[in-house]
């Protein structure tokens, strides 16, 4: 076991309601472990209790993330992609506020013309 990577090795069951009965790996992330100061033990984990054996060449070592660090980085995007669409409503925000505070001076100044044009026509006439 020493020579081989822990990536070759898959903790293995003999599954007999296959006909005829086959291994399957049901560990791909195999642990080393020493145990009375021996090396080259490998733990694993399973659900149940039946014939296992230690199987080489059986996988690729892939599924053997931490769980953790796989949750961080899912809550790391889920962060980025938040930030990101609150910057965009702000942003929306602000554009409707400037464009209501335009609309709003736009209105005032033709109201100010429209008074300013009427007192010249009534000054007019007083002249």
């Amino acid at each position: 076991v020493c020579d081989l990577q822990k990536k070759d090795l898959c903790l293995g069951y003999l599954d007999e309601t296959k006909d005829p009965p086959k291994w399957k790996c049901q560990d791909k992330c195999l642990e080393s472990s020493s145990y009375k100061n021996e090396e080259g033990l490998v733990c694993g984990k399973t659900d149940h209790f039946t014939s296992f054996a230690i199987l080489l060449g059986q996988t690729d070592g892939d599924g053997c993330e931490d769980d953790t660090a796989t949750t961080v980085q899912w809550l790391s995007l889920a962060a980025v992609i938040l930030g990101i669409l609150v910057f965009l409503i702000g942003v929306v925000y602000v554009e409707i506020k400037m464009q209501v505070r335009k609309f709003k001076a736009q209105k005032v100044d033709k109201k100010h013309a429209s008074l300013l044009n009427t007192f010249d026509r009534e000054s007019k006439v007083y002249l």
